[in-house]
This record gives structure tokens, sequence and C-alpha cells, in this order.
């Protein structure tokens, strides 16, 4: 509210209405409210011949009031006047946040987003898939600017034409799909998916075909880069899931149960899964149109000594997690077992009291044999990993434990993995009596997908589940499906 009596102060001092005090005034009705109430008290005044300026009420800091009628006829023109219609509606949103709350998305609008994705589509069609962190200014239907962060933008042919502005380049359409990147020291990537663009750079042209892609920036010349079919966010799903915290969950559970088989001697764990018996693998994949791109096969098999983990994982953008405090935000996946008994009659607190154990527990829920074990690959040191905890509460949480083995293996297409896991029955504290033929076991496993810098978790998958329980919460224990072991 001050920065809008601040706003009133510079209009009645005689300056042009503003382009902060339009935004404020078509955003916010209560705005739009007060200043209505604050004219009519003027314009009364004014009418009745009034002195300009009135002692201001304590809780009510306004600056003097407007010094003529012609400056309140002004504002009130520009109160009453009707808003510019929207340039483009925002149709999707995945664990969306706004820099200054959910932006205006009229022509002159700068659009800031901080964290997730989100859809535009403009009023010619035009649609524009967002990828935090972004800034743009949407200038018109036919051309907007980016400042920084990835868009991809779709256009249909009758908008042919369409236009995305850098600070080094300009980008013209020619009814295609196509990506732009800046990065913070302005450089431009350019990729195209279909069609064609013109990329103008310091006078020069370049036209870019369908899988090709160009590099420029202020200080060289445009560079033909490699094409990479994961630079740009093309399709994502919305936040129709109720909200997760970790980014939308990309399916709908199908399977309540997995197989877990005695492992045969001599089991190598390498990345290799041919001496795995697969009769017990599952599979569980993402609603279209991530099917394709999003699905896990999951295997178990056990020993006296060992459980054994291994899964197929198809991933646009596998091994990446820069988070070791966070892997899951990085892509990985999370197998958590119970102790023997289902249904697993345990229930954390709310997750964003999850470290805070004091808050709602039962003792049942810090039963050291529920275990979350996170399998996960650290590029920079080229290594698999393994972070565990236990109980409702997370506690316990350990990142290397000891006595365990694991491999990643990146498919050839680079387009997923396969991981494989021996891990001791002594890190699930069930040493004592391991799972035997006849076991059920509480279980579900979860699948993390990130963006291509490995920091941001785009989404996850969910599978073996309890089917009759609706909707899937991993800190309610029933939600739990089952590992029954053979």
């Amino acid at each position: 509210m001050r920065e809008l009596h601040d706003l009133l102060g510079r209009l009645a001092d005689g300056e042009p209405p503003s382009e902060r005090l339009k935004e404020i005034l078509a955003a916010d009705p209560a705005a739009r409210r007060a200043y209505r109430e604050y004219l009519n008290l003027h314009v009364a005044l004014k009418s009745y011949g009034a002195i300009p300026e009135l002692a201001a009420p304590r809780a009510f800091p306004w600056r003097p009031l407007l010094g003529t009628a012609a400056a309140a006829a002004v504002l009130l023109a520009l109160l009453f006047a009707p808003s510019a219609p929207e340039l483009a509606r925002l149709t999707k949103a995945a664990s969306a946040r706004w820099g200054q709350g959910r932006p205006s998305l009229r022509a002159g609008s700068d659009v800031h987003l901080v964290f997730g994705y989100a859809e535009l589509t403009l009023s010619n069609r035009v649609r524009l898939v967002l990828e935090a962190p972004v800034r743009l200014r949407l200038e018109s239907e036919r051309r907007v600017r980016l400042e920084s962060g990835r868009v991809v933008a779709d256009v249909p042919p009758d908008a042919r034409g369409f236009t995305i502005d850098t600070p080094p380049a300009r980008v013209v359409d020619l009814g295609t799909e196509f990506g732009v990147g800046v990065g913070e020291d302005g450089r431009t990537d350019v990729q195209v998916f279909r069609g064609e663009v013109v990329a103008e750079w310091k006078g020069a042209r370049e036209r870019i075909e369908a899988g090709q892609a160009m590099r420029m920036d202020a200080a060289a010349a445009p560079r033909g880069i490699e094409f990479q079919s994961d630079r740009f966010t093309r399709l994502f799903p919305t936040d129709d899931d109720g909200g997760q915290p970790a980014g939308p969950q990309y399916n709908l559970p199908r399977l309540d149960a997995a197989a877990v088989l005695p492992a045969p001697a001599g089991m190598a764990i390498d990345g290799d899964l041919s001496d795995w018996n697969r009769s017990a693998a599952f599979v569980g994949a993402c609603r279209p149109p991530f099917h394709e791109s999003h699905a896990l096969e999951g295997l178990l098999m056990y020993d006296e000594r060992f459980l054994y983990v291994a899964a197929h994982v198809r991933d646009p953008a596998p091994m990446r997690s820069a988070s070791p405090q966070q892997p899951w935000r990085g892509g990985a996946v999370i197998l958590r077992l119970g102790p023997p008994g289902w249904p697993l009659e345990a229930k954390g607190p709310p997750l964003a009291d999850a470290k805070h154990p004091e808050i709602g527990r039962r003792p049942v829920d810090v039963d050291d044999r529920i275990t979350h074990l996170t399998f996960w690959y650290h590029p920079p040191t080229a290594a698999p990993r393994l972070h565990l905890s236990y109980g409702m509460d997370f506690h316990g949480e350990v990142a290397e434990p000891a006595g365990w083995t694991g491999v990643f293996r990146a498919r050839s297409d680079g387009l997923g993995y396969t991981l494989e896991y021996r891990v001791p029955w002594s890190l699930l504290h069930t040493e004592a009596r391991p799972p035997r033929a006849g076991d059920v076991l509480p279980s579900t496993w979860t699948v993390h997908w990130s963006d291509h810098e490995g920091t941001l978790s785009r989404g996850h998958l969910v599978e073996i589940t309890n089917l009759d329980e609706l909707p899937f919460r991993f800190l309610r224990g029933r939600c739990w499906g089952k590992a029954i072991f053979r």
C-alpha cells in the first residue's frame, strides 16, 4: 500500500501515470477500491472548495492530495478505463513459483518464473514452455523478449514470423518449434525441433533447420553446437495431483505387490542384469505423453545376507544429481521397506514437520526396520551413492554406510540408466532375522526425474502401493504396497 501512495503522490505532482501504477491497479481489486475512495473524497473536497492538503489519518500515511481537479480526472480515467485484454493465458503449470506473485499477462508485462515449469498460450495460439528460472517480457502476440532462462516456442502456421529477442540476438520463426536459452552472460543458444528459424546477430542472418543448434554471444561469431534432445523442456505434466512437494506425480499406480525371488549364487554387481530372474520384474510408466520417456522396470532378489535391488529407468536427463543433501532432486530411485506384516500401521508427521519427531508421532513410527533407501549417482565423482534413513521421522540418516555395493550404467542412447545394488540386511536392521520365503514386507518404489542441470525435481513416479488407499502419501504406511518373498 505504501508503494501505491507514493505513485499517487507522483501523479499529484504532475507526472504521467506510470506503468507500475497501471499494473497495481490491474492486479489488485483492493488497490482499486482504495484509489476510488481516495479520488471520490478528493473530488468531493475540490467541489466544495476545500484546501488541497489534509492532515493524514494516523494509520493511513497519504501523500498530499491531488492539487488540481484535472489531475484527479486523469487518475479517475485511469481507474475506470477498461483493462487491457490479456495477451496470454497460463495453460499449464508444474510446481510453478513466480518472482512477484502470479504475473499479469498483458502486453508489456514482465514474467519471472523462479521455480518449476509453466506454459503460456498467446492469443495467436503460440505456445511458450518456460523452464525456471526465466525472465521475459511479453511485448505483443508477435514478439517476446527473453532476458534469461530457457523457453520453447511452438508456433502455428498462421503465426509465422513470431520473434524472440535476446540481449545479443533475434530469432524469427518460419513456422516451427524451437528453443531459445539465455545464460547469465547473455549467451544465446537456439535449437530447432521442427521447421526452421532465422537467427539475426549484429546484422548477420543465419538459417537454422530442424535438428540443428547454434550459439551466439556478444564477443564471438555464431557457431554451430551439438543438437541435444534434452537441452530444453518441451512437455511436462500439470499440477493436477493435489500438489506434491517433490514436483507433480507423473503416474497413477497400477500394482499393489512386487515379488522378491531368491538370488542365485555368485551374483555379480556390474550393471549387467543378464543373471537376474526377470520373471518377477514389474513395470511402471508415467501418463502419456511421458510413458515412453519416463518409465521403470524394478527387480528384487534376496539371500541370507543381502537384499539385491535392480532397475531399468527411462530418463531424458539421467544420472545428473548435483544435490548431495537432497539427492532425489537430481534424479534417483527410492525403495521403502517396513517390518514383516501388512499393512504398515505407521504414520509420519506432516511433511513440513518431518524433521521434528516430537510432532504427532507414535512409537511404531520410529521403528528402525522402516527403511528409506535412496539410490543415486554422483557425477562429480562418477560414483553410485546410497542414502539411508529410518522410521517415519527419517532418523539415523547416513549418506555412505559401509557394506553395500552398487553400480550405475548409462544407456547407450543417453535416455536412461540401469542400477544394480547389493545391500546387507544389517543396514536394514534385520540381520537377526532376515526376511525369508513367505514373508510380506510393506514396500513402495519412487523414481524421481530432474531437469538437465540435476538440481530441480521435475516430478516423480510411484509404484507398488495399496490401491485401496488413495491418494498416495509415503508418510502414511497404509499407502505402501507389498514385497512378497517367494
